[in-house]
């Protein structure tokens, strides 16, 4: 089946304060505070000869994931460690922290979506990571007035790292089709330890990667070059576009490595 995607960043959850519970070690009150409810997935690919599960990988996936997140829910509830992420070593600062990254709690709520991304151009070693993330999005409800998403959203990631080990991946996820009990969204651990965010860009349509072209145009073959040129593709005339389900998310986060 199909797994297009139009991309939206416009998700919201609400999260409701657990009424006061007194500590009976200090009488004081504890606030609970559940983790938001999520109502979206994102489902990860990546180009060949690349491993969705290294270290590189993990950071590259969890940094946009932490950023759409930071925009449909507040950087407050988004991944541990990312509000850090970005303040710390960001070299392009807030021309680059739009809404893709940054964002800050979208008002019209959330949308039930499955966000398909495709990881390119990975390079890592133990003290830089980078890599073009390609995007897709396949709506769960069906509207009759949308004609299909125009594939050229694509975002560049550059990530550095402090220390002299990169920190070790986290527990891998063996299966595709199905939900892991222990899988937290967000995770509960700083999935980026020591690593500082380099650059974060989205790029223009003639940036866009051909290895980002390339995969849209395996998953849509009926869509075509805007130009014969274009790296940006368009539905063709009465396309209409798929609805699914909210997917499984892939890979889930589980749990971080092991640290021994």
């Amino acid at each position: 089946m199909l797994k297009g995607l139009r991309i939206s960043l416009l998700l919201l959850s609400t999260v409701t304060l657990v009424g006061c519970v007194p500590d009976a070690q200090n009488g004081e009150n504890n606030i609970s505070v559940p983790p938001p409810r999520i109502e979206y997935a994102n489902v990860w690919s990546a180009q060949d000869g690349f491993d969705l599960f290294s270290r590189g990988s993990e950071l590259i996936r969890a940094t946009r994931e932490a950023g759409y997140m930071s925009f449909t829910l507040g950087i407050e509830k988004s991944f541990p460690g990312y509000e850090s992420l970005i303040q710390d070593g960001l070299s392009n600062r807030e021309s680059e922290l739009n809404s893709v990254f940054k964002g800050g709690r979208s008002p019209a709520g959330q949308s039930p979506v499955t966000n398909y991304f495709h990881i390119v151009d990975l390079v890592e070693s133990d003290h830089s990571v980078s890599a073009t993330v390609c995007l897709y999005t396949i709506q769960s409800i069906e509207n009759s007035s949308d004609r299909g998403e125009v594939f050229s959203t694509a975002t560049y990631i550059s990530l550095e790292n402090s220390e002299a080990s990169p920190g070790p991946p986290g527990l891998i996820d063996r299966d595709i089709a199905a939900h892991d009990a222990a899988a937290k969204f967000p995770p509960d651990w700083n999935v980026f330890g020591t690593w500082r965010a380099e650059q974060l860009r989205v790029l223009t349509a003639d940036e866009v990667p051909r290895g980002c072209t390339q995969w849209w145009s395996e998953r849509f073959p009926e869509y075509v070059k805007r130009t014969p040129d274009s790296r940006t593709l368009v539905p063709p005339e009465g396309y209409v576009p798929p609805v699914m389900p909210v997917a499984v998310q892939y890979p889930e986060w589980i749990g971080p490595g092991d640290v021994s």
